[in-house]
């Protein structure tokens, strides 16, 4: 299957992308007039990302400049895992390289610290940290639990996979498990459409307030809420079923015999209920069209 890519921006274009669905790489075709020193990478795979569907990009590898690129861009062959206090510097790292509101190392670890069931970050293949998320528990006595998210970053080379989204998604989950968290809230510039877009249309957070001049430059934040009541249903559900299975399995223990079908009904309830597990690598994927931008507070 190949996609005819667009002209890019600065005039030059990509002949083609062939998409091997036995392989689930894409091959990018340059044409042979191509000055690679005029274009950056990633200007190329972000050009055919929504096209290709997060699958894994490479360079053709006849052409000579190209020959050892592979950029692995499938959002399966990243690992979504909670964060560890040796993941700290390398969490601040990415914030340094992806984010202008940045934080001193204590406070990592005052979340860390503090809160370690919280925090998540994302890793490719070799271990190396492309995302992360910063998150907290609000302490105030007047209102229900609720958790914060503090940061939320993915490398510029690893955005448009939906990684924000399983990020956001196992912080919450965490803060319902641990916390019995009602909702959970964030800031985020008005100036960052994408980021919105990701808050309001995916994660289905609404603005609560406009809080002027939140940014040290003087932009102001939205104040955006998560309910996090229907998250917490399907978790509930989710553990019924898991109990049901148990219930079941202890039953055949003891009695040496099940209804029938009842095995095969517990299988599907274990697949139910595995969901939405710790392995992130089964969350729904964010909308290809959107860019996992970041969030701070």
């Amino acid at each position: 299957m190949s996609y005819m890519l667009p002209h890019l921006h600065n005039g030059w274009q990509v002949d083609q992308a062939i998409l091997s669905e036995e392989d689930r790489v894409v091959v990018i075709r340059f044409g042979h007039d191509w000055d690679p020193t005029c274009m950056k990478m990633d200007e190329v795979l972000y050009s055919i990302a929504e096209k290709a569907n997060g699958v894994g990009v490479a360079c053709a590898p006849w052409h000579p400049l190209w020959f050892s690129s592979l950029i692995g861009l499938s959002a399966a062959n990243m690992n979504i895992r909670r964060a560890r206090p040796d993941d700290l510097m390398n969490m601040q790292h990415c914030n340094l390289l992806c984010l202008p509101e940045n934080y001193q190392m204590k406070y990592y670890f005052y979340h860390g610290l503090s809160w370690p069931q919280l925090s998540y970050i994302a890793e490719d293949e070799d271990g190396k940290i492309v995302g992360y998320v910063l998150a907290k528990m609000e302490e105030d006595p007047d209102d229900v639990p609720h958790g914060h998210i503090t940061s939320l970053a993915v490398k510029r080379s690893h955005r448009r996979l939906g990684l924000a989204q399983k990020l956001m998604d196992q912080a919450s989950r965490a803060m319902i498990e641990n916390f019995s968290a009602k909702y959970v809230s964030l800031h985020v510039r008005k100036s960052n459409r994408a980021a919105l877009h990701l808050y309001s249309n995916t994660l289905n957070f609404q603005v609560s307030e406009v809080e002027p001049k939140y940014y040290a430059d003087g932009e102001d934040a939205y104040a955006m809420k998560r309910d996090l009541s229907q998250m917490a249903d399907e978790l509930r559900r989710q553990l019924v079923l898991k109990k049901g299975r148990y219930v079941v399995l202890d039953s055949k223990e003891n009695q040496g015999s099940t209804l029938p079908g009842s095995e095969e009904a517990c299988q599907q309830e274990n697949l139910a209920g595995d969901d939405s597990g710790s392995d992130s690598k089964d969350s729904t994927d964010v909308q290809d069209s959107l860019q996992d931008l970041e969030s701070t507070s």
